[in-house]
């Protein structure tokens, strides 16, 4: 076998290794794009149960903060008030009519809006005026 002969060998074997390496390549990127669409798709999915009552804790907790605690008469009052209206709200701005039927790519932006609540000033005076109230 000529120097000649070796060398065309050697080539036509890192011809085929760059092939094989083609082929795994285009194999990775394929499953690389498989799994961006199903992520796409899971992003477009409702919450799942868990996320729901995630969202439920954030609205639980700014609703006693705006009532001023639990143990307040506002609380005891105007908790279904408050309650209604952050969940009025989260539905309006979500266009929903269930927290669980938020996608979930929208969760974040759900738990930043319903953290930014800020109460109707009625609401508020009603709350403000309760809490204030001396009992006897």
């Amino acid at each position: 076998m000529s120097i000649e002969d070796i060398l065309i060998e050697n080539l036509q074997q890192m011809k085929d290794v760059k092939q094989q390496l083609n082929q795994v390549n285009y194999t990775a990127l394929e499953a690389k794009h498989a799994s961006e669409e199903n992520k796409e798709k899971l992003e477009e999915f409702p919450l799942f149960t868990i996320d729901s009552k995630e969202l439920s804790k954030v609205v639980s907790k700014i609703a006693i903060k705006c009532l001023g605690g639990k143990g307040t008469p506002a609380y005891k009052e105007l908790n279904r008030k408050v309650f209604s209206d952050i969940y009025k709200q989260v539905w309006r701005e979500f266009d929903v009519t269930s927290c669980a039927a938020i996608k979930r790519k929208y969760l974040e932006d759900a738990k930043k809006f319903i953290s930014e609540y800020k109460l109707p000033r009625a609401l508020a005076n009603e709350i403000e005026t309760l809490n204030n109230q001396v009992s006897f």
